[in-house]
């Protein structure tokens, strides 16, 4: 029984109100189904959704679970603090430093798992004075809150 016992195509529905979007799934077992979440921001926006399927000619499920769209993180909004940002840091020693993602509204992101593109940089200077930027080696910890360390 489950997800298996039904063959074709599968499709999973996001609804909230009077605004439902779709996209295709595909079976992984019984009891889970993959797909990517459809584009929802003109239509039902950063809130929780209900979610239901239909497999091949069958009708959507009774049963419902729920999913929560947000809105993407915006560097420009985000901030990033600590004692790892100051410009006095002892030399060859460890440090730390918190990113706080927010949303274009300036908002605090409440959840994790974001794709990040992050340098960290220590400026030095070379031979000839000249200020450089080298890249520096770094362990980005995901909190699952919207701040990473």
């Amino acid at each position: 029984v489950g997800f298996n016992s039904t063959n074709g195509l599968v499709i999973v529905e996001f609804s909230s109100g009077k605004h439902a979007a779709t996209t295709q799934g595909e079976v992984i077992n019984g009891e889970t189904i993959k797909c990517l979440t459809p584009a929802v921001a003109n239509t039902i926006g950063p809130k929780v959704c209900t979610v239901r399927v239909q497999i091949g000619a069958r009708d959507l499920t009774t049963t419902t679970t729920s999913y929560n769209f947000f809105l993407n993180s915006v560097a420009e909004k985000s901030l990033c603090y600590g004692p790892g940002v100051l410009q006095e840091q002892a030399a060859g020693q460890e440090t730390r430093c918190t990113i706080q993602l927010r949303n274009q509204n300036g908002e605090n992101r409440k959840s994790g798992r974001d794709e990040l593109v992050i340098s960290l940089q220590q400026k030095f200077q070379n031979e000839e004075g000249k200020d450089l930027l080298r890249d520096l080696p770094y362990e980005l910890i995901d909190l699952d809150n919207g701040q990473y360390s």
